[in-house]
């Protein structure tokens, strides 16, 4: 606050407000800097996910809501699931937050790129969606990381194989 004594700053309550009312940032960090100085440095949120469940829900990385938008950002992600509740500048709550939690892990342990969309709304008929062409069944999350390292291998030889991108389902 402007004219505020910089020593009575509490820097943890001014990182949280500026972190609270600007959501695209995900660090905040206040510093003195002496003798009449005060620092912010911010580090911007990158958006991964965009849940669709009604209005799309832009999300960054940490899953805290950034925005509420009709348009989902390049490199986004489109997730179905059942959303429990959705605020700016919080976390998203799901309904089944462990199915999407495995997915993003066998998805980082596959080193699978490309994925486009994912649909976990039914933890029995998970799918995701690869580089908007082919559709991966992976029925539940159990073994995903293994169901994914096949779907890379399938994707290899199909892809090879013909001058066109194969586009359809592939059941893992």
């Amino acid at each position: 606050t402007k004219g505020q004594n910089m020593f009575r700053l509490n820097t943890k309550k001014a990182e949280s407000s500026v972190s609270k009312r600007l959501p695209y940032i995900t660090v905040v960090k206040v510093q003195r800097v002496l003798p009449d100085s005060i620092k912010i440095t911010v580090k911007e949120n990158k958006v991964d996910y965009a849940f669709k469940n009604g209005e799309s829900y832009v999300l960054a990385t940490g899953m805290k809501v950034v925005d509420n938008s009709d348009t989902v950002p390049d490199g986004a992600v489109v997730v179905s699931c059942r959303i429990k509740s959705c605020k700016l500048g919080e976390d998203i709550v799901l309904d089944d937050v462990s199915t999407l939690e495995k997915i993003r892990d066998a998805i980082s342990e596959s080193k699978i790129k490309n994925i486009t969309a994912i649909d976990c709304s039914d933890a029995t008929k998970v799918t995701l969606t690869y580089d908007d062409r082919l559709l991966l069944e992976l029925g539940t999350v159990e073994n995903a990381a293994k169901k994914l390292k096949t779907a890379i291998q399938i994707i290899a030889t199909v892809d090879k194989d013909g001058a066109r991108p194969a586009e359809g389902i592939i059941r893992l």
